[in-house]
């Protein structure tokens, strides 16, 4: 396959949105990162929105400046819509919306008899 045909995915994508009272109703902010550039889109929601690019000497500063940029919006009262990479509370999440164990049985409980019950009403 040849590159123009390569459909390139980022390393690092997020995109965030805020909720506001104006007439467009609300923001958006997306970064993505290709090995050591980073593209900032922004603008109002359902606009084209600017976006900027920077240019880091490592793919590892690049993805620092933009989690650094996403943790800076999420301050600010943005919230997350979408993402490409997992985030390290997900476990956390997960096992904090896991179903509870049942109780474990009362030890006091004496069984008296295997037979079952029979009720006549």
């Amino acid at each position: 396959m040849s590159v123009s045909n390569a459909i390139l995915r980022p390393d690092y994508y997020v995109e965030l949105e805020k909720k506001t009272t104006g007439p467009k109703g609300g923001k958006f902010w997306i970064v993505e990162t290709y090995g050591p550039k980073v593209i900032l889109h922004w603008g109002a929601i359902n606009t084209k929105g600017q976006s900027r690019e920077k240019t880091f000497g490592t793919p590892a500063a690049a993805m620092k400046y933009a989690a650094g940029r996403e943790n800076e919006k999420l301050s600010e009262g943005y919230f997350v819509v979408g993402r490409n990479r997992p985030q390290k509370s997900a476990a956390n999440t997960a096992a904090k919306m896991a179903p509870p164990k049942p109780p474990a049985p009362d030890p006091t409980v004496n069984v008296i008899t295997r037979r079952s019950l029979v009720w006549d009403f």
